[in-house]
């Protein structure tokens, strides 16, 4: 399989963030992100950040078992396909669409939100390095 590598900009301002990639069911993507963005004034890194007052409004999270602003990936803006991505994960899609990427947080609270992490998406590459 030919690696092709991309690198996306995810606003934390943006409910979406369009990585202009279209994958594939069962091909094996790594995404790595650094830099920080701020959720009103915590800043974090894709990981994301717990805050014990806001315990409370974890359900209302877009993906709720993810940490605040940790970076989510979904295939066509699709909820049963959002994956906690984090600073790095493996993701091999179980469906084929468009691969968008966004910060977690509650859906109507995007204004609050400033800065951005760069990810770089590497098609055919695991964590152990190999090509899949």
């Amino acid at each position: 399989m030919k690696i092709e590598q991309i690198s996306v900009v995810v606003h934390a301002s943006r409910r979406w963030t369009d990585s202009g990639v279209d994958v594939v069911a069962g091909e094996r993507w790594r995404l790595v992100s650094s830099g920080e963005w701020t959720d009103w004034r915590i800043k974090c890194d894709a990981a994301g950040f717990d805050e014990p007052r806001l315990r409370l409004f974890e359900p209302l999270r877009r993906l709720p078992t993810a940490p605040w602003f940790g970076l989510v990936a979904s295939i066509d803006k699709t909820r049963h396909t959002f994956t906690y991505v984090g600073r790095e994960a493996d993701l091999v899609p179980a469906r084929s669409g468009r691969l968008y990427l966004f910060a977690n947080d509650v859906a109507g609270m995007y204004w609050n939100n400033s800065g951005c992490v760069e990810t770089r998406l590497s098609r055919g590459i695991s964590f152990d390095g190999g090509a899949s």
